[in-house]
């Protein structure tokens, strides 16, 4: 935010200003910039370029490196990923991991899934106990308690 309360990106060697006004809110990651004007409006700054995502505020959002994950006003889960929006699901999943490019969350039924990479995937079939995001890697324990790893669109088991 300049002198002038604008709110302005340092890119390039240059200052760029986004709005002529104070922000709600702004996260910033790796090339990417999401935040809420004074007026409710939700957009992202990528590649030199502001988009509105939504007229709304969103209940949640998080960058990591290059991706933007949030839960819209209406409680449907999104990905922001080199310059696309995802519509993943319609609810707000209980649990989500996220690493660049990687979004991980369980389903309504306690099964993961995932948007990898700029493709929606089903991780496991199976309900899992508990999951974690480690770089490119998804490490999830179904009920017999083993480690399962998806890496790469690959599984791996011990």
């Amino acid at each position: 935010v300049d002198e002038y309360d604008s709110f302005v990106v340092y890119k390039n060697e240059e200052f760029e200003e986004l709005e002529n006004f104070e922000l709600q809110s702004y996260k910033g990651g790796d090339n990417i910039l999401a935040y809420v004007t004074n007026r409710n409006v939700f957009k992202v700054y990528w590649e030199g370029e502001v988009k509105e995502l939504s007229p709304d505020v969103p209940q949640r959002y998080e960058i990591k490196d290059n991706t933007l994950m949030y839960i819209d006003e209406r409680g449907f889960l999104n990905v922001f990923y080199q310059g696309k929006n995802h519509l993943l699901e319609y609810y707000t999943p209980q649990n989500i991991k996220m690493f660049e490019g990687i979004v991980a969350y369980t389903d309504l039924n306690g099964r993961l899934k995932a948007f990898y990479e700029g493709e929606k995937v089903d991780i496991s079939e199976l309900i899992i106990e508990k999951f974690d995001v480690q770089g490119r890697v998804i490490v999830f324990y179904q009920r017999n308690g083993e480690p399962n790893i998806y890496f790469d669109k690959k599984y791996f088991n011990y």
